[in-house]
């Protein structure tokens, strides 16, 4: 990428930014992607993770959410009735008999 007319100098795109082949500027990587500095593409964020716009990396999804979706840009609270104890899950664990979770996003069962 150019700075301005005439420069010569190429810039780096920074992360959680990518640009093409002659481009003039850099892009933003949208939600539930992410890019390293100077990256050509944005790369999806896997199950169990998520991202902001502009990300350099993933993230977990806390205890207590889950995503099933690559390219998540948010995780789901566990319902009421579910339960997550673990960071970067794919799904929420059902109450069994004996137990509940009367709140959403909860991570542990109550007796």
């Amino acid at each position: 990428l150019q700075d301005s007319p005439g420069m010569t100098a190429l810039s780096t795109c920074p992360p959680g930014t990518y640009s093409g082949r002659a481009s003039a500027s850099c892009s933003d990587c949208p939600g539930g992607t992410w890019s390293a500095a100077g990256s050509a593409t944005c790369t999806s964020c896997g199950v169990g993770e998520y991202s902001y716009s502009r990300a350099s990396e993933c993230t977990l999804c806390a205890a207590g959410t889950a995503t099933d979706t690559t390219g998540s840009s948010s995780c789901s609270a566990c319902e009421a009735g579910s339960y997550q104890s673990k960071n970067g899950s794919t799904s929420c664990d059902v109450a069994t008999n004996g137990t509940y979770t009367a709140a959403t996003g909860m991570t542990a069962l109550s007796t």
